[in-house]
């Protein structure tokens, strides 16, 4: 039987079953392309896609963000919302210089971070913590003169940065909106932000079998159809990310 034919045939639950086994046994557990390649991986992730990560195309969309860290790399870093880790031990194994502070509300997402820190030896970097408030996030901030902030909080991202405090005025954000879940709160953070940070808005990209093209994942390319469309799936509705980054002080005098 074919591979398109079997995929009628096939409940969605043993699709993602064969797909994540596929992807498991192909990768080694290692992320394969994309910023964080090379990276070892747990066992599973929480409350986002799996397969994605380990191909390496995993938001895609903010490959060239991160890129741009290499320019001027972060001291600090704080992951609020870091699910199993793909972020917090990803940008520990790019900047062995810098210190990642993570906050997981998921016990077991705490544990795979804790896990997968251990697994990519850059535990002395990554300090793990539970739920993020308002003040958490503000108390870190004040304490140092140069960090980075990414953000996945489904919804509580407009609670969390509230700027009617300057503490954030010095601080790179890039933090995914979720307008679906809490109406408006996009727009919120860019009233928030318009006078201290130059905004970017960054679209989500629709995934395609074309990405297979890419020379490290050309060689999946033979697999069924179900499976390609599986691995790439992010399990995302229309979520989109600002990239908030700090304007030049207008205090600053050029001599």
């Amino acid at each position: 039987m074919r591979g398109r034919e079997f995929a009628k045939y096939t409940p969605m639950g043993f699709k993602t079953i064969i797909t994540e086994w596929i992807t498991k046994r192909t990768t080694r557990n290692q992320v394969i392309d994309g910023p964080f390649k090379g990276m070892a991986y747990p066992g599973k992730s929480v409350g986002s896609a799996y397969c994605p990560k380990l191909i390496g195309t995993y938001e895609k969309e903010l490959f060239p963000v991160i890129a741009g860290w290499n320019d001027h790399q972060p001291e600090v870093i704080l992951n609020v919302g870091g699910a199993e880790g793909y972020y917090a031990v990803g940008l520990a194994r790019a900047y062995p210089q810098c210190k990642v502070i993570v906050w997981e509300a998921v016990h077991k997402g705490r544990q795979l971070i804790s896990a997968m820190s251990r697994l990519n030896d850059v535990s002395a970097q990554i300090e793990i913590r539970g739920f993020c408030s308002h003040e958490n996030l503000i108390e870190e901030v004040e304490k140092h003169d140069k960090c980075t902030i990414i953000m996945d909080v489904e919804g509580a991202e407009g609670e969390l940065l509230d700027h009617k405090v300057q503490s954030f005025d010095n601080v790179e954000i890039l933090v995914e909106i979720h307008d679906e879940i809490i109406k408006g709160v996009g727009k919120k953070i860019i009233d928030r932000f318009s006078q201290s940070h130059q905004i970017t808005k960054i679209e989500p990209q629709k995934r395609s079998r074309e990405d297979f093209d890419s020379p490290l994942l050309y060689r999946w390319r033979f697999l069924p159809g179900f499976v390609l469309d599986k691995m790439l799936d992010e399990k995302r509705g229309y979520n989109y990310w600002l990239h908030c980054r700090p304007l030049p002080s207008l205090n600053f005098i050029e001599v």
